[in-house]
């Protein structure tokens, strides 16, 4: 992970570990483990816009994907950029990656990439997620045509 923080050290490694504890869970596929490191009310809103609105929904949304098109995958974070909104509050934005990803038949699909906003809350002596709003960038561009002016490659 590359990350730039305006954090306090202690703090910066403990948002660290948190986010690989994120990264690690995801990769367990083990949809109960990784709700773990969410607060009761934390929110998910997905790469397709669905919006989970506590732990145990978080928990339901990643069952399908942790089991299908997700199975074989591995996520990583990287240029992450980490800065407190108010005391007790942090926000991390950056980018993932994630590989092997498939289609619900078990077709292999490229390498999906996107753009990760987390919210994390100091909970007692933990920190723990409150909010990821995870957006996929992978198709964004697809079948765009470009406006006037544009001199560059066509899709």
């Amino acid at each position: 992970m590359t990350i730039n923080s305006t954090l306090p050290e202690d703090q910066t490694q403990a948002i660290t570990a948190l986010l690989e504890r994120f990264v690690d869970t995801w990769n367990t596929k083990d949809p109960t483990l990784f709700g773990t490191i969410f607060t009761d009310d934390a929110e998910f809103i997905d790469v397709v816009g669905q919006v989970a609105t506590n732990r145990s929904e978080i928990i339901e949304q990643h069952r399908y994907p942790f089991a299908v098109v997700n199975k074989e995958a591995v996520l990583s974070l990287t240029n992450l950029y980490i800065r407190s909104l108010i005391e007790g509050l942090v926000i991390v934005t950056g980018q993932w990656q994630v590989e092997n990803s498939s289609t619900p038949a078990g077709q292999l699909i490229p390498m999906r990439n996107g753009v990760i906003q987390i919210i994390c809350r100091h909970v007692g002596p933990d920190w723990s997620v409150r909010l990821v709003h995870n957006t996929d960038l992978t198709q964004v561009y697809r079948d765009v045509k470009p406006g006037p002016g544009f001199s560059g490659p066509q899709t």
